[in-house]
């Protein structure tokens, strides 16, 4: 029986996977509100039940959406190590090439970002909240390289992380909307070190 519960519980997470990988080019194209869960589970090779078995409901596929897609992109943005304020930096074009190779799943966060302007968008509160992380981790990283004498002493650390947020999600818009398969990660290398240059003490 023991064997027979492994089986049904790996194809449960096969299904799972498929559902979610379905979900996230369909969101990413048509955008949250423009997909119905039946694209979704033709996509995926399972009934309109099934998606709803996995995931409870529309908003609950969503969420996975986004959690799956936030794992991947910080297991990118940790897999280097780090010294310095430019090696922090450095794993934001990491994640950049990374998102090359991955434009649906690029799509997907920028396409949903733009959505949850609506107040009443189930993703909302979820972005609100990783807005405030990711400018959390930029200010941690001028933060520490203010302490260590890399930045100048009279950094705004607050305001210049919300300006390096606002420069990283703009990259990505405008690389999506070029339709142009890469070219992200350098532009952002180099508004990076451009940044970077004015920071310096």
């Amino acid at each position: 029986m023991a064997g027979v519960k492994g089986q049904v519980q790996a194809r449960g997470v096969e299904r799972r996977r498929a559902i979610v990988a379905a979900a996230t080019e369909h969101f990413a194209r048509e955008g949250y509100r423009g997909t119905g869960i039946g694209a979704i589970a033709k996509a995926a090779g399972v009934t309109t039940g099934g998606v709803l078995h996995h995931f409870g409901s529309k908003e609950g596929l969503l969420i996975a959406v986004l959690q799956q897609r936030d794992r991947d992109a910080v297991a990118a943005f940790e897999s280097a190590p780090t010294a310095t304020v430019a090696d922090e930096l450095d794993r934001w074009v990491d994640v950049a090439a990374w998102n090359e190779g991955r434009a649906a799943v690029a799509a997907l966060h920028t396409v949903l970002l733009a959505e949850t302007i609506a107040e009443d968008h189930p993703a909302r509160g979820y972005f609100i909240d990783r807005n405030r992380a990711v400018v959390e981790v930029l200010a941690g990283t001028l933060q520490r390289g203010v302490d260590r004498g890399e930045l100048r002493p009279d950094l705004d650390v607050a305001a210049k992380a919300a300006e390096l947020h606002a420069l990283i999600e703009g990259a990505h818009l405008l690389w999506l909307h070029s339709g142009a398969p890469t070219g992200l990660a350098p532009t952002l290398r180099t508004a990076l070190d451009d940044q970077l240059r004015l920071m310096t003490a």
